[in-house]
């Protein structure tokens, strides 16, 4: 009986930690489009991305970047980001 109420009280606190989590991230099943204008510096597109909630960390996203060494890489455009990665 002790292992019953043990194993009930793990699966009542996996399902309330699940229902937080999704309170707190919506499912968004509608694709987002993102527009990078010509001429846009880096930090101009990391608050681009992180004002549509595609990035957490814009300072992360910049040093990644400069690490790989793609800055010059990036492009303007329209871009359609999936549901998945917002």
């Amino acid at each position: 009986l002790f292992i019953l109420v043990i194993l009930m009280i793990v699966l009542l606190s996996i399902f309330v930690g699940y229902v937080a989590y999704w309170i707190q991230h919506p499912q968004n099943n509608e694709k987002t489009t993102i527009f990078i204008e010509k001429g846009a510096s880096l930090s101009q597109i990391a608050q681009v991305l992180q004002q549509y909630e595609v990035l957490d960390s814009p300072l992360l996203f910049k040093s990644i970047v400069y690490a790989t060494g793609v800055s010059q890489k990036l492009k303007a455009g329209e871009y359609l980001i999936p549901p998945s990665i917002t």
